[in-house]
C-alpha cells in the first residue's frame, strides 16, 4: 500500500517545501520523506505527536519522541520521571547517525537543554565488570538519583551489602546488581511490587539520568542534535507559531503569579540555571531544510497541492462502501486483529473482494491510484489499537512504617504509644524488640512500657480511629471491656448479614457461560494496559458469573482506577447468554456518561444500550419501557427510577451498582431483594465508605483496585490563596495543550458573577455554568457541549464529584477549598489527570479570611496525599481528623474510637467468619502463640540496615498463613538480601514452628528452667504414658492441660548426632515432641 502512494507522490513531495493534503495523508508523506533521510516532526501539541508515533509505527522506520515538560520551567514542579528518561533516551539514541524520525510537539522543541547532557557518555554496568560500590553510589547520586531502603519508583537506588538496586528511568522494570567481592556477578530485572527478582539476565544496562540538568549558557534544541542534512517537517507551521507566542506568554505569567504569590509567603519561582523556551524562529533559523505539511492552502502560494482527498464516513452502511470502492485500487485496513478477522468473514460472506491491512492506521485517503478505507471511516468510530505497553505498575510492598510517638493498638494490652525498635540480649541470646508505652499504674510516675517480641508484630496495628485516643494501662480492664462492647455490637452486626448471605447461597442463580470469541474481542479492543489487579477482579467477577447461585461483590478502588470497563466486560458477559443488565447509578450525569462509554465500547457489536433518567422526555421513556420489556434492549443505565415498578426486564441477568454508598436506604432494601435473585456487582470508589460496607466484606466477595492504571500520573497539586493571576496563567497553560478546565464555585446564588469574573480575566476563553438547580434540559445541555469540547471553561458546584469522566479536562481550580471536605477534595480532585495527560489541581484559599486549624489540616493532608492510589491515605487521615462519627453510625463508631479500626475490622471478619462455619462462641479465641526458646533468631543489622524494612520483614513473618509462605520467604530474602545468614535462618524455623503451634491451638512453648512447658495441652491416657516413657521427669497437669517435657540428659541418643542443646537442635527437638504428643 505504501509502496503505491511512494511511486504515485514520491518525485513530487521531494522536491517542495509547502505541501496541502488531509491529514490522513500525513504519516505517509512523512514516512516517503523518512526513507532518504532523518526527520524532525514539529507537532502544534502532544495530542497529534501522539497519533503520529502510532501511525508512523506501521513504515518500518526508527521513531523517537521527544516529549515536553508537563511543567513550565519556573516552576517549583518536577516533570514526571517518565518524560525525562524518554527525553535522555531519544538523546542517547541520536548519538548514532542512523536515519531517524524524530517526534516533538513544538513545546519540546524549542525548550532548551544543556549540551552536557547529550554530550556525556552514559554510565554503563555489566556482568563481569569491576565495580567500586561507594564510588558507584557517588555517581549515581551526581546522576541525580536518590537513595533509599527500597527502590519503588525511577530515579532510586538501594544498596544492602553487596547487592545494588536501581531504577533507571529509561527501563521497564529496575534492576538487581549481585557483587562478587569488586566484579558484578549478575544483574536482573526485578518486580516492584514484590521486590523478587525476573527471570531474564541482562549483560549490559545503560544507566541515564534521571534529571535535566540546566541548560545555562550551553543551551541546545532537539535539532541541534540531528544530523546536518536532516528535514525539519512543520505540522501546520503557522499553528506551531500562534501556540509558542501562547506559551511564553503564559510562562511569563506563571512567572509574575509565583512572584506575587511568593509576598504572601508562597515559594519563589525558579530563576537560577532555568531551561528557557526560544522563540519560533529559532528553530526556523538552525534547520537546514524545511517541509510545511498542512491540510489547507493558498491557490495564489508555492504550496503543493497534492491529489488525495478525505474518505466520507459510511456510518456502517455497505451498500455505499461497495459503491465508492468500485473500480478503485482499494484497501480495508483494521486497528486489531479481531477487528481484522470479523471484517475479512463478513466481505466474504457478501462476497465481496477488498483486499485487507493490519494497520494502526486511523483514517484513510483516497486518490487516483490507491484509497484505503479505515473502520473509523466505515462506522464512525474505531477500535483503539490493542498494542499495550507492558503494565509497570503493580501493588506494592507496604512496610510498616511507625515514628516515635505513633498511637499503636496491641491486641491484648490496649491503646499505646511506640517509642522504639530496640535489640536485647537475654542470657546470650539477641532478639529485637518493639518498645510500647502505656499509661502508668501509679500517679505521678512515668508510663509502663512493654517489650513486645517482633515475632508476635501480627497482634500491633497502627491506631486510626480519633484525634487523640486515651492511653490504656495495663492490667486495669479497660481495655477488655472495651472489647468486649465491641465484640457484642461485631456480633448483632455480623448475624444480620449471615442472614442476608444464607438467602442468597440458598438461591439458585443463573449459571452463565464461559467466554465467548466476541468477549475476547472486546477485551482485546481496550486501549490501555489492564493493571494486575482490573485482570484479577475481572477474573474473580467473571468466576462469580459462572457459579451456579446469585453473584454478590463489592470491588473497591480509588477515583479513575478502571472500575468502569469491569463493569463493562461484565455486562457484555451477561448479554453473550440473552441476559439483560440494569446499570444503576446516582446522578443523571453519569447516566449520560455511562450510555457513551458502554455505547462506545459496544459499538462494533450487536448490542442496544439505552438510558432512563429525568433527561428523556415522556415519549422516549414510554418506547424505552416498552423495548425493556420485550428484550430489545439488551443494557439498561439509570438513576434510581429503573427500581420503579413500572420499569420490567423481560429477563433481568445482573444489576451493576455504581458509586454504591450514594444511594439511600430506600433503594437499598430493592438492592437486597434484588440480591437474592440476580447477580450483583457494586462498585465504590471512597476506600472508607460511610456506611457499613467495609464491614460487609467477611460476607459478600470483595474485590481491590488499588494499583493505578497505566501512563497515569499523580496529579500535581497546589494548595494557595486566591491570586487572578494565578487563575489566569494556569486556563492559559490548560488552553495551550487544547485540554478544558473545570472551575468549583459552590455557591448556586453567586455562580453566574464568578463566571463573569473569570470572563474578565480571560476574555478569550469560552466559559459556561452548570448547577444542580438547572433544569434538566439545560444542564444536559452545558454538559455534552463540554463532553464535546464546544467550550473551554465549566464554572459548576460539585455535581462533577459523583464520577464524571471527561478525560480532556485536566486542570482543576477550586475557590475557597478550605470549605470542603477532605475526602471531597479528593473526589473532586479525581476528576482530572485521567489520561495520559498530566491533570493539574488548584485549591484556593481567601488570603484575607483566617483559616481554622481542621481547614489547615485538611489541606496540608491533601497537598502532601498527591501520589496514585492515595485514597486510602487520604480517607484514613479524613477519619484522623473528624473522628470515627460517621464512619458506621453512631453505636460503631464509639467501639471504632475505643478499639481502633484495624482491630475493629479484624473483629468483624472474625465474627463473620465464625458464623460462616457454623461455630459461635461465647468469647474469640486469642489466636496468638508465645513461643520463647533460647534460639538466637534475629535480624541483624549488617544484613538488613534498615529499620523500617526489618519491621515490615517481622510483620510478615509473624503474620504467616501457611507453611509454604515460609519457603516463598526464604526465596525472597535471599534474592532481595543476599544470602541468609544463621540467625534468620532460625527466624524462619521459629516462623514455621509457630505456624504449626497455632494450627495446633497451642498458646505457648517456653523454656522453664530445664523443662520446656506446652499449653493448653490435652494428652489421653496413652499420650501420658508415651509422654513418661519418651521423656522421663516430664510432668503434665491434666487440670490445666500444661505439659512441662524434660530435656532429656542424653541427648545426643535422640537426635542421632552429638551436639548441644541451642538453636537449630532445640528447634528440631520441640518439633519432635510435637510431632510424636500431638499430631502423633
Amino acid at each position: 500500500m505504501f509502496s503505491l502512494f511512494e511511486m504515485q507522490f514520491g518525485a513530487q513531495i521531494s522536491s517542495k517545501n509547502s505541501i496541502v493534503a488531509p491529514v490522513a495523508a500525513n504519516p505517509f508523506v512523512i514516512a516517503t520523506i523518512a526513507k532518504k533521510q532523518s526527520v524532525l516532526v514539529v507537532t502544534p501539541n502532544a495530542r497529534i505527536a501522539e497519533k503520529l508515533n502510532k501511525e508512523l509505527s506501521a513504515f518500518n522506520l526508527k521513531i523517537l519522541n521527544f516529549p515536553a515538560w508537563e511543567t513550565l520551567p519556573h516552576e517549583k514542579l518536577k516533570p514526571s520521571s517518565e518524560t525525562i528518561a524518554e527525553r535522555i533516551n531519544t538523546l542517547n539514541q541520536l548519538r548514532s547517525n542512523e536515519k531517524v524520525v524524530v517526534i516533538a510537539p513544538v513545546r519540546s522543541a524549542i525548550h532548551e537543554f544543556s549540551k552536557k547532557l547529550a554530550a556525556n557518555e552514559p554510565l554503563s554496568v555489566a556482568r563481569g565488570r569491576k565495580l567500586k560500590i561507594p564510588d558507584f553510589a557517588k555517581r549515581l547520586i551526581n546522576l541525580s538519583y536518590e537513595r533509599t531502603d527500597l527502590v519503588e519508583s525511577r530515579g532510586e537506588f538501594a544498596i544492602r551489602g553487596g547487592i545494588i538496586d536501581l531504577f533507571p528511568p529509561q527501563l521497564e522494570h529496575p534492576i538487581r546488581i549481585d557483587m562478587f567481592d569488586d566484579e558484578i556477578e549478575s544483574i536482573h530485572t526485578f518486580s516492584i511490587s514484590d521486590q523478587r527478582s525476573i527471570e531474564g539476565v541482562t549483560d549490559l544496562v545503560e544507566i541515564l539520568p534521571c534529571k535535566e540538568l540546566p541548560a545555562n549558557q550551553e543551551g541546545q534544541l532537539i535539532i541541534d542534535r540531528l544530523p546536518k542534512n536532516s528535514k525539519t517537517i512543520f505540522i501546520e507551521r503557522d499553528r506551531c507559531a500562534s501556540r509558542v507566542a501562547e506559551l511564553l506568554a503564559t510562562d511569563e505569567e506563571f512567572r509574575n503569579a509565583a512572584w506575587s504569590n511568593a509576598a504572601v509567603g508562597a515559594d519563589t519561582p525558579n530563576e537560577v540555571g532555568v531551561s528557557e523556551y526560544l522563540e519560533f524562529e529559532e528553530i526556523e533559523k538552525r534547520s537546514h531544510d524545511i517541509l510545511n505539511l498542512k491540510p489547507y492552502g493558498n491557490d495564489l502560494s508555492d504550496d503543493l497541492f497534492l491529489e488525495i482527498d478525505p474518505v466520507p464516513v459510511f456510518n456502517g452502511k455497505l451498500e455505499d462502501l461497495t459503491k465508492f470502492l468500485l473500480n478503485k485500487k482499494s484497501f480495508f485496513v483494521a486497528n486489531t486483529t479481531g477487528t481484522f478477522e470479523r471484517y475479512r468473514n463478513m466481505f466474504r460472506d457478501l462476497e465481496l473482494e477488498i483486499p485487507m491491512e493490519l494497520l494502526p492506521i486511523e483514517n484513510g485517503f483516497s486518490s487516483s491510484g490507491l484509497t484505503f478505507i479505515t473502520e473509523s471511516d466505515f462506522i464512525g468510530s474505531s477500535t483503539p489499537n490493542s498494542e499495550k505497553l507492558p503494565s509497570k505498575r503493580k501493588k506494592r510492598i507496604d512496610p510498616l512504617e511507625l515514628k516515635p510517638g505513633d498511637y499503636v493498638v496491641h491486641e491484648q494490652h490496649g491503646i499505646g504509644t511506640y517509642v522504639e525498635l530496640l535489640k536485647r540480649q537475654v542470657a546470650g541470646i539477641e532478639r529485637e524488640y518493639l518498645v510500647i508505652e502505656y499509661a502508668s499504674a501509679k500517679r505521678g510516675q512515668p508510663g509502663d512500657r512493654i517489650y513486645v517480641p517482633t515475632d508476635s508484630l501480627d497482634l500491633i496495628s497502627k491506631y486510626i480511629g480519633g484525634e487523640r485516643p486515651s492511653i490504656n494501662r495495663i492490667g486495669s480492664g479497660e481495655w477488655s471491656k472495651a472489647k468486649s462492647r465491641a465484640r457484642k455490637a461485631v456480633k448483632q452486626i455480623a448475624g444480620e448479614l449471615i442472614r442476608l448471605y444464607a438467602a442468597r447461597k440458598s438461591e439458585p442463580g443463573f449459571a452463565f457461560s464461559p467466554d465467548t470469541t466476541w468477549q475476547k474481542e472486546l477485551e482485546a479492543s481496550f486501549p490501555f494496559v489492564e493493571t494486575d489487579d482490573q485482570l484479577s477482579t475481572i477474573e474473580e467477577v467473571k468466576r462469580d458469573m459462572e457459579d451456579s447461585f446469585p453473584m454478590d461483590r463489592l470491588v473497591c478502588g480509588d477515583v479513575g482506577y478502571g472500575k468502569t470497563e469491569i463493569a463493562i466486560r461484565a455486562a457484555f458477559k451477561a448479554t453473550q447468554d440473552g441476559k439483560q443488565v440494569a446499570v444503576l447509578v446516582p446522578t443523571t450525569l453519569l447516566v449520560q456518561q455511562h450510555l457513551k462509554t458502554f455505547s462506545q465500547r459496544y459499538a462494533n457489536f450487536p448490542i442496544k444500550v439505552a438510558g432512563l433518567s429525568r433527561f428523556n422526555t415522556a415519549k422516549e421513556r414510554k418506547e424505552i419501557l416498552k423495548e425493556l420489556e420485550t428484550g430489545s434492549i439488551d443494557v439498561l443505565i439509570g438513576t434510581h427510577r429503573i427500581l420503579s415498578n413500572d420499569v420490567k426486564f423481560r429477563d433481568l441477568g445482573l444489576v451493576i451498582i455504581d458509586e454504591e454508598q450514594r444511594f439511600g436506604v430506600e433503594q437499598k432494601e430493592e438492592l437486597k431483594k434484588l440480591r437474592v435473585r440476580v447477580d450483583v456487582l457494586s462498585m465504590s470508589a471512597t476506600p472508607i465508605p460511610r456506611t457499613l460496607e467495609m464491614a460487609i466484606t467477611g460476607i459478600r466477595e470483595m474485590s481491590t483496585i488499588s494499583t493505578p492504571p497505566e501512563e497515569r500520573h499523580p496529579v500535581l497539586t497546589y494548595v494557595g490563596p486566591s491570586d487572578p493571576n494565578q487563575i489566569k496563567a494556569a486556563i492559559h497553560r490548560e488552553l495551550m495543550r487544547d485540554g478544558q478546565i473545570f472551575y468549583i464555585h459552590n455557591r448556586v446564588e453567586s455562580i453566574d458573577r464568578a463566571a463573569l469574573k473569570l470572563q474578565e480575566i480571560i476574555p478569550e476563553a469560552r466559559i459556561r455554568v452548570a448547577h444542580g438547580q438547572m433544569s434538566e434540559s439545560a444542564l444536559e445541555d452545558v454538559i455534552i457541549d463540554f463532553w464535546n469540547r464546544k467550550f473551554d471553561v465549566l464554572v459548576c458546584t460539585t455535581i462533577i464529584e459523583s464520577g464524571l469522566d471527561i478525560s480532556n479536562a485536566n486542570t482543576l481550580i477550586v475557590e475557597r477549598a478550605d470549605l470542603f471536605g477532605l475526602s471531597q477534595l479528593h473526589q473532586i480532585r479525581g476528576r482530572v489527570g485521567r489520561s495520559k495527560e498530566r491533570g493539574y489541581a488548584y485549591f484556593l484559599y481567601d488570603a484575607d479570611k483566617p483559616l481554622s486549624e481542621i481547614a489547615i489540616e485538611r489541606l496540608n493532608t491533601i497537598a502532601s496525599n498527591t501520589e496514585l492510589g492515595s485514597g486510602m491515605q487520604v480517607a484514613l487521615k479524613d477519619l484522623e481528623i473528624r473522628g470515627a462519627g460517621n464512619l458506621l453510625g453512631g453505636e460503631q463508631s464509639g467501639h471504632i474510637a475505643e478499639v481502633g479500626f484495624d482491630l475493629y475490622m479484624r473483629m468483624v471478619g472474625e465474627a463473620v467468619a465464625e458464623f460462616k462455619s457454623g461455630i459461635v462462641q461465647g468469647e474469640t479465641q486469642d489466636k496468638d502463640c508465645r513461643i520463647e526458646l533460647a534460639v538466637n533468631a534475629h535480624l541483624p543489622e549488617t544484613y538488613i540496615d534498615s529499620e523500617r524494612l526489618r519491621l515490615d520483614i517481622y510483620r510478615r513473618l509473624a503474620d504467616i498463613k501457611h507453611e509454604n509462605e515460609i519457603t516463598e520467604f526464604n526465596a525472597e530474602l535471599t534474592d532481595r538480601f543476599g544470602p541468609i545468614p544463621e540467625p534468620v535462618n532460625l527466624l524462619l524455623q521459629i516462623a514455621k514452628l509457630r505456624y504449626r503451634a497455632k494450627r495446633l491451638g497451642l498458646k505457648e512453648i517456653l523454656m522453664q528452667g530445664n523443662k520446656l512447658r506446652i499449653s493448653p495441652l490435652k494428652l489421653t491416657e496413652s499420650k501420658v504414658i508415651k509422654l513418661d516413657r519418651l521423656y522421663p521427669r516430664s510432668i503434665y497437669k491434666s487440670a490445666s492441660n500444661v505439659a512441662l517435657v524434660a530435656f532429656p540428659q542424653d541427648f545426643s541418643r535422640i537426635l542421632g548426632e552429638n551436639t548441644d542443646l541451642v538453636d537449630t537442635s532445640l528447634i528440631e527437638w520441640v518439633t519432635k515432641i510435637m510431632d510424636e504428643l500431638i499430631e502423633g
